[in-house]
């Protein structure tokens, strides 16, 4: 396919966004979505992009096909509500198979030969892009709660101030469910809690040597969560001496009831939860149809945060793997993060290489395109570099905004307006974040929870109502708008801005 025909069939959609720093082989997800039909859905997704930016990338799928399958899931849910939890079964077998095989990998691969590398390889990617088949299946809930649920809500509810429909549509789509990283903070508060004071007294991690047993407590934990700080750039993973930093931030902002609260408020959050969904429940006038909406939205929602758990493990093996892969090709792993699947194979069967140029321009300026031609059993990926990359880039992104707006996700303890300077952060690896200003991103994830702690209200370009942090921000009682679009690329550092929790509108203060 020319950059020419690519541009004519990008034409025909309109795209659905997702950024944050990457490279190639962490966003393996790219080839099930034009796959992803031979298991759920004969017309649909026909294609999926990735850009790339100097490492920054941008997952774009077509949003009027992802609305068609939630209209195809809805349907299949009204006719059975076993539907979704059937899916869920099927797809928990191969999610085990996944994590069977990531252990190994961590356990392992520093040991392996070519033979095994290859082998292990194929079968990691193998697995992981089976579950994220599913992924790709139940992630068309985001464009429903984003464009299209608000102006059912609207319709069906139109006696109720905007407001309290939102705070009815983030009550009923939250899932009842303990996420993995509320378990990981629970985990970490009650380290804060044991080791309080030696926390507080030591100034680096070097200096907690005369307490052996946090350090031993604090290895354990960091074995158990290694990958939790992993993300699709490959960042390192968890370390003791990262995790005293996490500790010893946490240590300045939350006292020991706030500690004690945390957990509390987990150990009830279900039941809580439960008795408050209900009492919405029979106070808003819902038609059935918005009822099966929230039901559905609940249950993928869970289920959204294990495939985000194992896919985030998925790239911290990928990441070892690549680590063992580099040392026994004498390629640098640098360079291997931009080798395909199939170039991957061809080096460890018989040491063809990717020029470092070749390589170099993929990670500088690049567009990686999956499409499904109807008739092969897996999809195709074409790869585009320089001005054709350029070019399939502007026409992605060809839908412009001249205001500000998103959806209020929580508005903490805020008032009708909020006002504060603005801090962008794309990388939580390399950008030091202020505490007390306003952290404007295309999307938290995972690794932005610290940085999200020590934030006066949160900004995201993408997400829904159950996006990672609308979720998160209602948990931490901190005002927050999803859905903005733009608001990472038209808002600067040291803007003030002025957010209004009445519309979800932002504006230059």
């Amino acid at each position: 396919m020319t950059a020419n025909e690519a541009q004519q069939r990008i034409a025909q959609h309109s795209w659905w966004s997702e950024e944050c720093p990457g490279k190639w082989q962490y966003c393996y997800f790219l080839y099930s979505f034009a796959e992803y039909r031979m298991y759920f859905h004969p017309d649909y997704l026909s294609m999926a992009c990735l850009t790339v930016r100097n490492g920054y990338t941008q997952e774009k799928t077509p949003s009027d096909e992802r609305l068609k399958v939630y209209a195809w899931l809805k349907e299949r849910y009204q006719g059975d509500h076993r539907f979704i939890d059937g899916e869920h079964e099927r797809w928990v077998v191969v999610r085990d198979e996944l994590l069977a095989l990531i252990d190994r990998v961590v356990r392992e691969s520093e040991q392996w030969g070519k033979e095994e590398l290859l082998h292990s390889y194929q079968a990691l990617l193998s697995r992981a892009i089976d579950s994220v088949r599913w992924g790709t299946f139940i992630e068309c809930i985001d464009d429903y709660n984003s464009f299209v649920l608000p102006q059912r809500m609207a319709e069906d509810l139109s006696d109720i101030a905007p407001e309290e429909r939102t705070r009815i549509m983030m009550t009923l789509a939250t899932p009842l469910a303990v996420s993995f990283m509320e378990e990981f903070q629970a985990e970490k508060a009650k380290l804060l809690l044991q080791y309080r004071d030696t926390i507080k007294r030591a100034q680096s991690w070097k200096e907690t040597k005369s307490d052996a047993l946090f350090r031993h407590d604090a290895e354990r934990f960091c074995e158990r969560y290694q990958w939790i700080s992993v993300n699709y750039a490959g960042s390192p993973a968890l370390t003791p001496s990262k995790l005293f930093e996490q500790l010893r931030s946490d240590e300045k902002i939350q006292h020991n009831a706030d500690c004690e609260r945390l957990l509390a408020d987990l150990d009830t959050k279900i039941d809580r939860l439960a008795i408050e969904q209900a009492t919405v429940m029979s106070q808003a006038a819902l038609t059935q149809d918005l009822v099966d909406d929230f039901s559905i939205m609940r249950a993928i929602g869970a289920w959204m945060d294990e495939r985000k758990e194992s896919m985030v493990r998925t790239t911290h093996a990928l990441s070892r793997i690549l680590d063992r892969i580099a040392e026994v090709t004498c390629v640098s792993k640098s360079l291997l993060e931009w080798y395909t699947k199939e170039e991957v194979h061809s080096l460890l069967t018989n040491g063809t290489t990717v020029r470092q140029a070749q390589c170099e321009a993929r990670a500088a300026n690049a567009v990686f395109m999956t499409q499904w031609d109807g008739e092969s059993p897996e999809s195709t990926l074409t790869i585009f570099t320089g001005d054709d990359a350029t070019l399939l880039y502007r026409a992605l992104n060809a839908e412009s905004r001249y205001t500000l707006k998103g959806i209020v996700a929580s508005r903490g303890s805020a008032n009708a307006t909020f006002s504060g300077i603005v801090q962008v952060v794309t990388d939580v690896n390399t950008q030091e974040f202020i505490s007390g200003h306003i952290l404007v991103t295309s999307m938290t994830r995972p690794e932005f929870v610290p940085l999200m702690k020590h934030a006066a209200a949160i900004i995201t370009d993408e997400g829904g109502i159950t996006s990672h942090a609308a979720v998160i921000s209602r948990e931490l009682g901190i005002p927050c708008i999803i859905g903005t679009q733009h608001a990472s690329k038209m808002l600067k550092n040291g803007d003030r801005v002025e957010i209004d929790f009445s519309s979800g509108h932002i504006r230059l203060v």
